[in-house]
């Protein structure tokens, strides 16, 4: 057995960590490490990207912050 799951469950024991289980559809982290059908990356890109307003706003306070700078 790979020595990393002994140490992880080692700093479990000394209550360093914790870990909790998830359903997949609730596991980002899950997305990162299996092959999805197209339909589903569709579906979970909200959740990972910012939306196209909110990235307009960013730029917007961007150039705001470095007139003031300048």
């Amino acid at each position: 057995m790979d020595m990393r799951f002994h140490w992880l469950r080692d700093r479990e024991t000394l209550k360093q960590f914790r870990f909790y289980w998830r359903p997949g559809r609730l596991n980002y982290a899950d997305y990162w490490t299996k092959h999805h059908p197209a339909a589903h990356h569709r579906n979970f890109r909200p959740e990972i990207l910012s939306s196209p307003s909110v990235i307009t706003e960013l730029n917007q306070r961007k150039k705001a912050v470095s007139a003031r700078v300048c």
